[in-house]
């Protein structure tokens, strides 16, 4: 009886790790199935890049003239063209723009003359300022007698562009250029008239 008896509790005792043994060895492969980290698809931004030598062709906001303005000072503008890359709009017509005067003179007496080198320097995409890098532009007046208009499109982009350049004696702010020279050898730009400026260096946009 007693043999009997130890051979069932053997048994039983036999049955439950053989029980355990089971479920251990089941158990890490669910947990492991339940816990692998999900693979998620790869997604690569790419940013767009507008190259060097594109042009961005804005129209100022305010006068500038060589008889007020001082080096450093900011003038705004819009956008008067859409900015485009790669078949998208960047920035629509109408797109704030920032500039700067990078130099400027007020006539003076005998040769001396006015003069103002004006260049870009960000636009406002998707509500975030973005600096930009463009060719200045610089206008002078001519000498005392014949007060002619000057116009270089300077910097390391080459020429910046400019709609009816005005030359000659006269030199009326009424003119349709952009640009203007007066009797006492004051020159500027004008409000709402369209300029023209290229790209320096490529601008990236995230």
């Amino acid at each position: 009886m007693k043999s009997t008896g130890l051979k069932k509790a053997l048994l039983s005792t036999l049955l439950v790790l053989a029980g355990l043994a089971t479920g251990c060895s089941t158990q890490p492969a669910s947990v492991a199935a339940d816990t692998a980290p999900q693979q998620l698809p790869f997604v690569e931004e790419k940013a767009l890049v507008v190259p060097a030598n594109t042009a961005i062709y804005v129209r100022l906001q305010q006068p500038i003239s060589s008889a007020k303005a001082l080096p450093g000072q900011i003038f705004s503008a819009v956008l008067d063209e859409a900015l485009m890359v790669d078949g998208q709009t960047l920035a629509p017509s109408g797109a704030a723009v920032t500039g700067m005067v990078v130099a400027a003179r007020e006539s003076g007496h005998l040769s001396n003359t006015g003069y103002l080198r004006i260049t870009l320097t960000s636009i406002l995409l998707n509500g975030k300022s973005v600096p930009l890098q463009t060719n200045s532009m610089f206008v002078s007046g001519g000498s005392y007698k014949r007060r002619n208009l000057a116009f270089i499109g300077g910097g390391a982009g080459g020429s910046a562009l400019l709609d009816g350049l005005v030359s000659g004696d006269k030199g009326a702010t009424g003119s349709t250029s952009a640009a203007y020279a007066t009797g006492k050898k004051e020159v500027g730009f004008l409000a709402e008239h369209r300029l023209g400026f290229r790209l320096t260096q490529p601008l990236n946009v995230s």
